[in-house]
């Protein structure tokens, strides 16, 4: 509902004063660096004199120093404000309740950061916990939660407003329901190459795992276009503001592949937060391991297409088995000769029972640790670094077992009658890399990254539960935000389902959204049929255009049809040889391939194989080939990719 001339006027003038204290507020911020770096000039130079007259610095150097770093940082601090309230000054607010506190009536503008003067809030940030109240709420009685004390009101009226560049463009009456105008009007507008915030948009549903702060761990099932990826990443805006202790370093995205950690890179800034760590399971194991090149998830989905499946199976399923062959493989460990030091002998005897008796719960590695520091404590601990270490190398060079995880895990797949581990001699095999590194876990024991506070996994169903296991041990101290859909998972050898992972957590929240919000009905109840489904629902309130079925002839003229009518077009094939094909028979400047090596969205028309799209929306889709799709799954995660328009090309026959 239209609100009346005058309200608008008023509500006109309300923005104008918004704007001109946000502008007042980044005028004074500006003289406030200005100001803070004439300070840190001086400071630096009274420095640089110092160091001229000593050779060493004095204490009012060193805390000059000290002052110069503290400024700098305030300075930095006041430059992302001045970014944030630049960026609201185009959106400053996009709702307004109106609360009943006790007859005592109140106005609260929602945007995506406070606006403050006088001690008076003009606009309230979306994570605040009044804010809290726009999204839960329809008209009527309500509360929300300040600490542990809850607040009571009676919302009497909903305003959404849709202000670009500081201009109100409209406003209406409005309630939260999956009808919603606001909402109807901004998921018919086109897409950007990038995922952007939904805080003018955010539901209920959403909303409750974005601000649950009573569970340490969530598991998040929902449908492809519910919005988990973005749900997590306000999720993660929202800690940020609430735990001062927490900051973006201390959070790690565990992201698909690279180009959807590009995809994801611009939803935190405009949130006014740094963007956190972002690594793929395989890049981080990389580093982790740090000898060979991992293979690619998105590679080995292509490469078992034509692989031995009962193999890879095998190798992602030998957990129990290694446990037992490294349990027994230590424990023949027989050392057949003393060390001599000095005076000091130390016996086989002794050697053999320390390390399969005294210190049998330690790693390995640990192990021949604690015998050299054994001798090193019989000289009172007077050894040098060098002679311990060659301590060391002596007692594993003359035992009858290996340090070397790749040797280790060589004999393990012999005694199992598996192929090599490498691809090409160079590339671990991702089936290969988890029992490596359960290897390494036993062997070297676990480096674990105790500075990680909050670990975001997204598209979880592309994880095996020992995968998910792995990753806690490496950041014990994390929480743990996992999001997925079970009927996206494309591993033909493993399938775990989300709710699993929940054996892992001593604690956890299962969550399931059941609304998509990316496609219109129509492409709704084809991807339905794919897999037999009817817990997704559309919430578009018009059907749109029918799905499409054209021969695969027809390609270059739909192109040429829709040419500059969407801003993302993707054609979707089965794998990346028929991506790279096709790119090759196109020979078209206007289309950008997709590789396992992009990490940029640069054109607007792309080619891309399936497996690489999950995690991503496009306006049209084209999906070349619906015949060469074996795995239903994977037809499924291509054409749920389409937000509004789909299209499925097939052969004439």
């Amino acid at each position: 509902m239209k609100l009346l001339n005058s309200e608008i006027e008023k509500e006109k003038k309300y923005l104008a004063n918004v704007e001109n204290i946000l502008n007042g507020e980044i005028e004074e911020l500006n003289n406030d660096v200005q100001k803070k770096m004439e300070e840190v000039n001086a400071t630096k130079r009274e420095i640089y004199e110092d160091s001229e007259r000593e050779s060493v610095y004095n204490q009012d150097s060193i805390r000059n120093i000290y002052s110069v770093e503290s400024k700098v940082d305030q300075v930095n601090k006041k430059l992302d404000k001045i970014e944030l309230y630049k960026r609201a000054t185009s959106i400053p607010y996009f709702g307004k309740i109106t609360c009943d506190f006790d007859k005592d009536k109140e106005d609260i503008y929602i945007g995506i950061t406070s606006v403050e003067k006088d001690n008076k809030f003009y606009v309230y940030d979306w994570r605040s916990p009044i804010a809290s109240l726009f999204y839960n709420y329809e008209l009527g009685p309500a509360t929300y939660k300040i600490d542990t004390k809850y607040i009571d009101c009676n919302i009497d009226r909903k305003i959404q407003f849709k202000i670009k560049n500081g201009e109100l463009i409209r406003c209406f009456d409005s309630s939260i329901n999956i009808d919603d105008e606001y909402l109807q009007e901004i998921l018919s507008n086109t897409s950007d190459k990038k995922l952007t915030n939904i805080i003018s948009t955010i539901q209920k549903e959403q909303n409750q795992i974005i601000r649950n702060e009573d569970d340490k761990n969530l598991l998040v099932s929902g449908p492809a276009g519910s919005g988990k990826t973005v749900v997590a990443l306000h999720r993660i805006a929202y800690l940020l503001y609430r735990d001062t202790k927490l900051q973006s370093k201390d959070v790690l995205i565990i992201s698909p592949n690279e180009i959807f950690s590009d995809y994801i890179s611009d939803v935190l800034p405009e949130l006014g937060e740094k963007n956190t760590k972002c690594f793929t399971l395989t890049s981080y194991l990389e580093n982790y391991l740090n000898r060979y090149k991992i293979e690619p998830y998105v590679k080995y989905i292509s490469r078992i297409e034509n692989g031995n499946i009962k193999e890879i199976s095998k190798k992602l399923n030998v957990s129990k088995e290694l446990k037992r062959f490294l349990k027994k493989y230590y424990e023949g460990f027989n050392y057949t000769r003393k060390i001599t030091v000095g005076d000091y002998k130390l016996s086989s005897k002794d050697i053999n029972y320390m390390f399969n008796e005294k210190y049998r719960r330690l790693c390995i590695k640990d192990r021949f640790r604690k015998i050299v520091e054994h001798i090193n404590d019989q000289f009172r601990g007077h050894l040098n670094i060098n002679l311990k270490n060659q301590i060391f190398d002596c007692l594993v060079k003359n035992s009858n077992v290996s340090l070397d995880i790749y040797e280790v895990y060589k004999e393990f797949l012999k005694s199992q009658k598996l192929n090599t581990f490498l691809l090409n001699n160079e590339t671990i095999k991702y089936e290969d890399v988890l029992n490596i590194l359960n290897i390494s876990f036993y062997v070297n024991g676990v480096k674990k990254d105790l500075s990680l506070k909050h670990v975001v996994i997204d598209e979880a169903q592309d994880y095996t539960l020992n995968e998910i296991e792995a990753i806690k041990k490496m950041f014990p101290e994390a929480a743990f935000t996992i999001l997925g859909d079970d009927n996206q998972n494309i591993n033909l050898c493993d399938k775990s389902k989300i709710i699993d992972y929940g054996s892992l957590f001593k604690t956890y929240r299962y969550i399931e959204l059941t609304k998509t919000y990316r496609s219109t009905q129509n492409i709704v109840e084809y991807s339905n049929k794919v897999l037999g489904l009817d817990n997704v629902c559309a919430v578009r309130n018009n059907k749109g255009v029918e799905v499409e079925i054209k021969d695969l002839s027809s390609l270059n003229k739909i192109l040429s049809d829709n040419k500059d009518k969407y801003r993302k077009t993707a054609i979707i094939t089965d794998n990346m040889d028929k991506a790279k094909k096709l790119y090759k028979e196109l020979n078209n400047k206007d289309i950008q391939l997709i590789d396992f090596d992009t990490d940029v969205f640069e054109k607007n028309i792309y080619i891309i194989p399936s497996y690489l799209a999950k995690g991503l929306e496009f306006e049209y889709v084209i999906i070349y080939n619906e015949e060469e799709y074996i795995n239903k799954n994977l037809y499924y995660v291509a054409v749920t990719r389409a937000q509004h328009k789909l299209t499925v090309l097939k052969n004439k026959e």
